[in-house]
């Protein structure tokens, strides 16, 4: 059988109701039509990230104050299906009954921006892997819309940033790029034109639609049930184009930060400003996931909860409280010193009953998860009220558990480890730890994404402590930037480090004598050490809001964790009217692009202070950017003076009269000294070329970077070379 490739947008504009924000309908009437593509046209081959999108009107022949605004934010996703269908008409036929089937109304009276859900023919690409052009009345291909639509490159980037577009010539990365330069020169434009007012181009003031649903960056979406859409990390700039654009309807509307106006539509007005409060309240630092083990076993708080219904609801209960967003039910040790694996059957007695309280008691704001390997477990976790399921498998205990969460459409933890927790020490055996894992990762990840699990349902863990030494543990911390580029974009991480034996390790000098079995001390010197590492285990809720790409925390200590993510939250805060965009925190699996290093460069003479420059610019990597920055410089009076580095030479003398440099570096992307040594080559060619300056690291931060250059005085006479 020869197989086609379609890749599909499957976009749901359901109309808006009080608090549909969320997930809830868009995202049922989604789920489903993906669901149906997959048994009318063919198996998924790839599936994008979810994405929320402001309205797009590019087709609208009304001018701009025209449109309405009260209308709900679209979902929207790209999947690439394998079919044996070899026309792409009869495709499009199969496309418009599914949509029939969901509601939509092709009617001439029908309002073009409420659709229930619409489907997209984007590309086709026959057997023989070659794109398929087609003009005719009812279809063309590529889509006429693909390239200049945020909403559907975005999601297309998920899947293939290489991917060719048949007619602009460009590949889907190049156009992304080229929106989000449309996009900054829009904000540029918008700002400049009110700047005489003295007004927040954020809070609403600049004229509406500075930014429709193409140009403006599409949230990337988690959903941990069916009613919460979670923003993954590297969405920032979505947050901010999305608040914008509340701003300018509320402007539009005339209405106050309260949601009151003279001529009133109240579900409008209470879904909107329930939109903006969760985007303000988002965090920047990662969500938590508070543990709950009912276990005799467990190495850290095993019997506390076990058998007590009452007690672990109790527990629960103050999880949320202190700030868990996830309640993660376990009934299954993972204690290496735990001799015999429990019987499925007394896992599903232990976890059930504390399952169905938390759902009844605690209310369905609690995200539950169930920690289980086994397919039954999981299956009557589900019935009793649990939203996802975490296994630390990785599915590879039962296999049937892939296929259970995938038909039931389930957020699945796939987390990395190797053999029994009993045998799992004797396989820490790694080449290169974070290819090996994140390899894993991601081929489960396109396994269960095949079987029909959406990419935002997925969760990837690399399973700290789990078939690792401490030393693998710590590589894979040092090494998360490393690890998100090379697992599919969007899916976000958890780590789950509380407790963990390798914190332990660090800070072993403050433990009782290693002589002395976890599961032979005594209950207080249990919980000392416990807390002990909870202390310890704080470091990696820093170091992961710092690093901005994890999205969950599993720990015990949910308050004091949470007390130190606030903290972190106003460290880590970015400003939120920046117009440009972080493309390698987007998609950190691309390779990323020429990026601009904004450079502060102060320079001194003996202990005096001759000069403070500043440059911003492209890139100077090539002829044409050098030739068009400027340096400017001050003396001590204060003049400015201009200078062009196309005059290499000129430059060359003038930085020659100088002992030494230091220069600040800002970029998104600064988080290693071959960073910073590739932005002194794109900054300063004319000195790295000729290494006429020895370059040292001074501080860094993933956002910033001091250098010192010194003088070499015996490079001097080849450093104009």
């Amino acid at each position: 059988m020869c197989l086609s490739f379609g890749a599909m947008h499957i976009g749901t504009l359901v109309g808006l109701r009080r608090l549909n924000f969320g997930g809830s309908k868009r995202l049922r009437t989604i789920e489903s039509a993906l669901t149906t593509v997959r048994e009318e046209v063919g198996p998924l081959d790839a599936c994008s990230c979810l994405y929320e999108s402001l309205p797009g009107y590019d087709i609208d022949p009304r001018s701009k104050e025209e449109h309405n605004l009260s209308i709900p934010l679209h979902l929207n996703a790209v999947i690439r299906v394998k079919t044996d269908i070899a026309d792409p008409h009869r495709i499009l036929d199969i496309l418009l009954d599914i949509e029939a089937r969901h509601g939509r109304d092709r009617s001439s009276t029908d309002e073009r921006l409420h659709r229930t859900l619409d489907l997209d023919l984007l590309l086709f690409k026959n057997e023989n892997a070659e794109s398929i052009l087609v003009n005719a009345e009812q279809l063309t291909l590529p889509h006429p819309r693909l390239a200049q639509r945020n909403f559907v490159l975005f999601p297309l980037c998920d899947i293939d940033p290489d991917l060719m577009h048949p007619t602009e010539g460009q590949t889907v990365k190049e156009l992304v790029l080229r929106n989000l330069k449309r996009r900054e020169e829009a904000l540029q434009q918008s700002l400049a034109n009110h700047s005489s007012c003295g007004n927040d181009n954020i809070n609403g003031s600049a004229a509406p639609y500075t930014l429709d649903g193409n140009l403006a960056v599409p949230r990337r979406c988690f959903a941990p049930n069916d009613k919460e859409l979670w923003t993954v990390k590297g969405s920032k700039a979505a947050i901010t184009d999305t608040l914008r654009w509340i701003g300018e309807v509320m402007q539009r509307y005339r209405f106050n930060s309260a949601g009151k106006q003279e001529q009133a539509e109240p579900e409008f007005v209470e879904s909107l400003c329930h939109l903006k409060r969760l985007l303000e309240n988002e965090p920047q630092t990662p969500r938590l996931m508070g543990v709950l083990n009912i276990t005799p076993e467990s190495f850290s708080d095993g019997g506390k909860y076990y058998g007590n219904v009452e007690a672990a609801l109790g527990h629960a209960r103050n999880l949320v409280a202190d700030g868990a967003h996830i309640i993660d039910v376990g009934g299954e040790a993972t204690n290496p010193n735990v001799q015999e694996e429990i019987p499925v059957e007394k896992e599903t007695e232990r976890v059930l009953p504390v399952i169905e309280a938390i759902r009844k008691h605690v209310g369905a704001g609690a995200v539950i998860s169930v920690d289980t390997r086994r397919k039954p477990v999981a299956h009557a976790a589900a019935a009793f009220g649990a939203d996802m399921v975490n296994d630390v498998s990785g599915g590879v205990s039962d296999p049937n558990l892939l296929s259970f969460v995938a038909s039931r459409g389930l957020p699945f933890v796939i987390m990395h480890s190797r053999g029994t927790p009993k045998s799992m020490d004797s396989l820490a055996n790694y080449e290169n730890t974070v290819d090996e894992v994140a390899r894993f990762l991601t081929e489960k990840a396109i396994l269960v994404m095949q079987m029909g699990l959406p990419r935002w349902r997925l969760i990837l863990d690399a399973g700290l402590g789990f078939a690792k030494t401490p030393e693998h543990s710590f590589e894979i911390l040092r090494s998360l930037r490393e690890l998100q580029a090379k697992i599919p974009n969007g899916i976000p991480i958890l780590i789950g480090h509380s407790r963990k034996r390798f914190i332990g390790a660090a800070i072993k000098n403050f433990h009782c004598p290693t002589t002395v079995k976890l599961g032979e001390a005594r209950n207080s010197d249990r919980d000392k050490q416990m807390g002990d590492r909870d202390i310890a285990g704080l470091a990696v809720a820093c170091w992961s809001a710092m690093c901005n790409c994890v999205d969950i925390l599993r720990v015990h200590d949910v308050k004091k964790t949470a007390l130190v993510c606030s903290v972190m939250e106003m460290l880590v805060a970015q400003h939120a009217s920046d117009p440009a965009v972080d493309f390698c925190a987007l998609f950190p699996g691309c390779p990323c692009p020429e990026t601009r290093h904004a450079v502060h460069v102060s320079s001194w003479v003996e202990e005096d202070l001759v000069n403070d420059g500043y440059t911003d610019c492209d890139s100077f990597s090539d002829a044409k950017h050098r030739e068009q920055a400027l340096v400017q410089t001050s003396d001590q009076s204060g003049v400015i003076q201009e200078e062009s580095l196309k005059d290499t030479e000129g430059a060359e003398k003038r930085l020659k009269r100088l002992k030494e440099w230091r220069v600040v570096l800002h970029n998104d992307d600064i988080h290693t000294f071959e960073c910073v040594e590739t932005a002194i080559t794109k900054v300063l060619p004319h000195i790295s070329r000729a290494r006429a300056y020895d370059i040292a690291l001074h501080a860094h931060t993933n956002r910033q970077a001091t250098i010192i250059l010194t003088w070499k005085e015996k490079a001097s006479e080849v450093a104009t070379g």
